[in-house]
């Protein structure tokens, strides 16, 4: 079967999503501290993030659905973003996960991926609620293509 030299329209590959939001993602630190806030050590995957506190991890979504879809003209890619606090087991290592989740909900609403993203779920992580870390979990929902027209014709 032959393919098809034409290309339909240059959108962005998932790889060159990642590759830029990653680079966004700096700005948070400083974001942080201007609020006045420790930075935190931004991964790509998974790995290792519980051997230091304020981790957090940013990568493509695959255990909760799918990580990139099409339909209609449009694409979206999902990514996670898993915080790891601290393992301390009091009200100020609880705390501690709560003040970043709401800092960076509130930095998400001043930031977009792509041409449009939004939070899809998310849930914060207590020791005190049985969980083995405070921290927090966010699945993050960005449209990289759309077709339609939202004007008048």
């Amino acid at each position: 079967m032959a393919r098809s030299h034409i290309k339909r329209n240059q959108q962005m590959t998932p790889k060159e999503f990642y590759t830029d939001m990653w680079e966004e993602m700096k700005g948070f630190n400083s974001y942080l501290e201007e609020k006045g806030m420790k930075k935190v050590n931004i991964a790509k995957s998974l790995f290792s993030i519980e051997k230091k506190p304020l981790t957090l991890a940013i990568y493509p979504t695959a255990s909760s659905g799918s990580t990139y879809s099409e339909s209609n003209e449009a694409s979206e890619i999902m990514t996670t973003f898993q915080m790891y606090c601290n393992r301390n087991a009091t009200e100020e290592g609880a705390m501690e996960a709560l003040d970043y989740y709401s800092t960076l909900i509130e930095w998400l609403h001043e930031t977009t991926f792509g041409k449009y993203s939004e939070i899809s779920n998310s849930v914060l992580c207590r020791m005190d609620e049985g969980e083995p870390v405070n921290g927090f979990v966010l699945l993050v929902t960005s449209k990289l293509e759309d077709e339609t027209d939202a004007g008048w014709f």
